[in-house]
């Protein structure tokens, strides 16, 4: 079993290059996945890191409950 210390479920923002604007993503850090992203789910995309990062910290506090990876089992062949 893989021990993380950190946070599950944590926010992170990129460029769009086709467009130059910003999109955040929800990722599990236990799954090594997106779990969610403005951009593939709603095509809503900002005009500043800044701005996509506001909204991408706040859906993860509606959505996403604050646990501890800690103790949680990874995905077979996620490292």
């Amino acid at each position: 079993m893989n021990i993380n210390l950190g946070e599950r479920f944590t926010v992170e923002v990129r460029l769009i290059s086709e467009s130059s604007r910003w999109c955040w993503e929800i990722w599990d850090t236990v799954c090594g996945e997106v779990v969610e992203s403005c951009w593939v789910r709603d095509w809503i995309a900002y005009d500043s890191r800044e701005a996509a990062l506001r909204a991408g910290e706040f859906r993860l506090s509606l959505k996403y409950p604050s646990l501890p990876a800690r103790g949680i089992q990874r995905a077979r062949g996620v490292e």
